[in-house]
């Protein structure tokens, strides 16, 4: 309704000028006003207590959180917007232009991204530039962002003109329909974050899973290639970069996770810590959903529980940690749901197209998520509405998948199913059960019993079974049915969803038993201030019982190789025990890539299948080991020796041929791991024999890389060093 006001409180209207200073001043600080001046002095309030925000947060993320100075400046903007639309809204104008708090918001933070593109632009000129310090840079930013903010805010949203009907009209997807859902998905980011912090994941390795690495590399050759301009080629690409970092499979999982992460990194830089803003952002996401689901159900403090309980589970914390895809493909499916349940309240064409691209996304982030595409034809029949399957926004949702995912699947089908076991296990009612019991131990034990005791209530009570519960447990049984066929195992990343479902499911059953103990909601609060205190515990003791990254030496490892430009281009033999975290941390380290040549132990020292079976060492001796460093010379071989460590035949042999010929293999260096560890890092060189004259090297010429012009600059101002 145009005009609407903040709730006046009958206030002298400010800006009087017969009106007493001592009334002046109260007509500033309280109630409503209309006085241009003072809705700025109102705002300059706000707008430095926002920058206190920002500013605080810039410093804090970059100096003590280690982000990138331009990464902090937007994670504080968006923390200084949030905090300026609230403030502004309740204190500073007197009229709103539109009731619809998310479409107001939404153009809010359109202004707002404006305002961060100028705070962006103006830190980078006065940084990069005239070589400012960057909070010196940010004040100037400040200033400027201020004066745009308010000009455009006042005159678009607070000065009761009617807005254009287009906006009035739009409604928010997702069902975004309140201040609280803004603040919801902020505070969910922010937790993940912290989560990310406590663990002191930003700073270890790529070892948290097995295909961790493989993911990182994939994402970062994406960027490569984006930035090479070589957007015609991607395969010769893709294979000139495998030739340098062998350990990342875009082809063998579908590129979503890859093109995402990778266009993040585009914008963001290369690192860990960068990468690990994605997985952030999708379990925010994730709980950002349950949050809504539950609060449909159980009002607003059972909603804000839910989904922190759901981002404090113990799995979804690993997986926050980690550059993996799972908290993509979790959300994605849940919000697969989410657009079924807005698709069966309104069934329109864009609903439908919604609905679509959902499922669509989630089938290229994981195979797994193949069920989606079923997911409205299966609620659409259990719901009885037969109708909608003669609309044509339901009819065509297969077909917009089917182009979404179709062309990928086509040029990669020969990898569909290269890695899988060739041997299934049965489809048993054990291995059912297996994968359930999996799900249920995803939470603690005492948030078990809870979640069961819910679930039991939710059965009992038929009246409950409304359509968001319907979907669901469409979307559960698919899931799990999905996995029972697949020859995977009940790994609890591949269970976060149906984990995600019992958690709504549980607290819709007890709130229908709560409802139904206390018809009048006389205990509504008692209840809600019990489950929050509840929910606190649960979350400080997870906390405390999880212990932090392991931190390694492998990060000095590659440092210490990656910082000499001499030794790009050279073929380097990787730690045969961390293949993968090594190539992904050369792959994060590496100014300029592709350069260095990584060889992976197990790839030419082995024969075997992709899973390490019918395993035989391709050098039986020492000295056929050696034999074939003298025809294919390497510069460098990473060695963690684990004295504890039950090696195999091909490592073993190689630490053999390391001792017993020290004149060919010197050490270069040795870090001592940390945390007590008997391991160590050793990096050895070749020092091959001297060649009579007229004899050529027969493997270092194919092997080089000093065609960029940037490479020869660097060797040659080393060259001119050493000389």
């Amino acid at each position: 309704m145009t005009g609407k006001d903040n709730g006046s409180t009958g206030a002298p209207a400010a800006g009087s000028a017969s009106l007493p200073a001592r009334h002046r001043l109260r007509a500033l600080l309280f109630g409503s006003t209309d006085s241009l001046l003072y809705q700025f002095a109102r705002y300059l309030v706000v707008g430095g207590l926002a920058f206190a925000i920002d500013f605080g947060s810039l410093y804090l993320l970059t100096e003590f959180a280690g982000l990138h100075y331009l990464i902090s400046a937007a994670v504080a903007f968006l923390l200084g917007l949030l905090a300026n639309y609230c403030l502004s809204r309740i204190w500073v104008f007197a009229r709103r232009t539109m009731d619809n708090s998310a479409v107001e918001f939404a153009v809010f933070a359109v202004i707002g991204v404006v305002g961060l593109g100028l705070n962006e632009g103006i830190i980078w000129f006065g940084r990069e530039k005239i070589h400012l310090h960057y909070l010196v840079a940010k004040i100037i930013s400040a200033m400027i962002v201020l004066m745009w903010n308010f000009g455009a805010r006042r005159s678009l949203l607070f000065s009761g003109r009617p807005m254009p009907r287009f906006l009035t009209r739009l409604t928010p997807p997702y069902g975004i329909s309140s201040l609280s859902s803004v603040c919801m998905a902020a505070a969910s980011f922010a937790f993940c974050l912290a989560v990310q912090g406590f663990s002191g994941t930003w700073f270890a390795g790529f070892s948290a899973y097995p295909d961790e690495p493989s993911h990182f590399v994939g994402a970062v050759m994406v960027r490569d290639w984006l930035a090479s301009g070589q957007w015609f080629a991607p395969l010769e690409f893709a294979r000139n970069y495998y030739d340098h970092y062998p350990h990342f499979a875009v082809g063998y999982w579908p590129p979503l996770f890859s093109i995402v992460t990778g266009l993040w990194l585009l914008v963001a830089g290369v690192g860990r810590l960068q990468a690990l803003l994605i997985p952030a952002v999708f379990a925010a996401g994730a709980g950002w959903l349950v949050f809504r689901l539950v609060r449909q159900r159980a009002g607003m403090v059972a909603g804000i529980c839910a989904g922190i309980l759901y981002l404090s589970l113990p799995a979804v914390r690993q997986l926050t940690c980690a550059v993996m895809v799972d908290s993509m493909t979790a959300f994605l499916c849940i919000a697969a749901a989410v657009c079924v349940l807005r698709y069966l309240q309104q069934p329109v064409l864009w609903n439908g197209i919604f609905c679509a691209v959902c499922c669509g996304c989630a089938i290229l982030s994981k195979y797994s998520a193949g069920y989606a595409v079923a997911l409205p034809f299966l609620a659409v029949l259990l719901l009885r509405r037969l109708e909608l399957l003669r609309k044509p926004s339901l009819l065509m949702q297969p077909f917009v998948v089917a182009l979404m995912v179709g062309p990928w699947a086509l040029w990669t089908r020969k990898l569909a199913y290269y890695g899988l076991p060739s041997e299934r296990e049965a489809l048993t009612a054990k291995r059912a059960a297996t994968f359930l019991v999996a799900t249920f131990r995803i939470f603690p034990p005492v948030l078990m019993a809870a979640v069961i005791l819910g679930l039991i209530a939710l059965l009992v009570r038929p009246r409950a079974w409304r359509h968001d519960l319907v979907v669901l447990s469409l979307l559960c049984a698919g899931h799990l049915a999905f996995l029972i066929l697949s020859p995977v195992g009940a790994d609890p990343r591949y269970l976060l969803v149906p984990a995600a479902v019992f958690l709504v499911a549980s607290f819709a059953g007890w709130s229908e038993v709560l409802a139904s103990m206390s018809p009048g909601r006389r205990w509504a609060r008692p209840i809600a201030a019990v489950v929050a205190a509840l929910t606190m515990v649960f979350v400080v003791s997870q906390f405390a019982h999880a212990a932090p990254v392991r931190q390694d030496q492998l990060r000095n490892v590659v440092a210490f190789i990656v910082k000499d430009p001499a030794r790009i281009g050279q073929r380097i033999v990787v730690a045969r025990d961390l293949e993968g975290p090594l190539i992904a941390e050369f792959v994060a380290q590496s100014r300029y890539r592709p350069g260095h040549y990584l060889l992976r132990p197990d790839k030419i020292f082995v024969h075997s299948d992709w899973f390490g079976g019918n395993y035989s060492s391709a050098f039986a001796t020492p000295e056929k080991m050696m034999e074939y460093f003298r025809q294919y010379p390497v510069s460098l071989i990473i060695s963690n020796e684990r004295p504890e460590a039950a090696l195999e035949k091909h490592g073993a042999t190689l630490n053999e041929m390391l001792q017993q010929y020290p004149l060919s293999w010197h050490k270069v260096v040795t870090f001592s791991s940390e945390g007590g560890s008997t391991s160590f890092w050793t990096i050895y060189e070749y020092d091959p024999p001297p060649q009579k004259s007229g004899q050529e090297s027969s493997g270092d010429a194919i092997f080089l890389f000093h065609d960029r012009p940037e490479i020869q600059s660097l060797q040659k101002a080393r060259s001119l060093k050493q000389a």
